[in-house]
């Protein structure tokens, strides 16, 4: 045996694994998501509406109520809607059952799962229009919005001269 063959028996596929694969984490999965129960008080108790994903969505005088995790939502039961007066005290209920334990076995699932599937980027290489997509776009798709850049440029040039 070279060598050469005694440096490469190091690199094994099970190192691969452990490289790609961070371990589980609950101290980190708790703060990500009481850290989204802190911006949701936030957005129940303002008057005006604020930047950014919300966990909850108003109704005359229901709130209903979809907390997530890395993107993916998190299950918590059938019905998602409480009266506006109750939904203090049930995200209060929430942030306990998060702190005890209880979405840890969900947390570790879509921990497990890698980069949210939420934000994956298109994968069509050197398309510009595909890269600003959110999930995968069809060719046609693409071809579409190739056309309708090119028009508005020659329209823009038409301007122009």
């Amino acid at each position: 045996m070279s060598l050469l063959d005694d440096l490469k028996a190091f690199f094994t596929p099970d190192a691969d694994e452990d490289f790609e694969h961070r371990p589980y984490d609950p101290a980190k999965a708790h703060a990500a998501v009481i850290k989204g129960v802190q911006s949701t008080r936030e957005r129940f108790d303002s008057t005006e509406p604020l930047k950014g994903r919300s966990w909850i969505k108003r109704s005359n005088s229901s709130v209903e109520f979809r907390p997530t995790y890395k993107g993916e939502a998190l299950d918590v039961g059938e019905r998602r809607r409480v009266k506006a007066d109750k939904f203090p005290a049930a995200l209060d209920t929430f942030e306990k059952a998060v702190k005890a334990g209880l979405f840890d076995d969900q947390f570790e699932r879509i921990d497990s799962m890698g980069k949210s599937t939420s934000y994956m980027r298109s994968e069509v290489a050197g398309d510009p229009v595909a890269k600003k997509s959110r999930a995968p776009r069809s060719q046609a798709a693409i071809d579409a919005a190739r056309a309708t850049r090119a028009r508005n440029k020659a329209a823009k040039l038409a301007g122009q001269a």
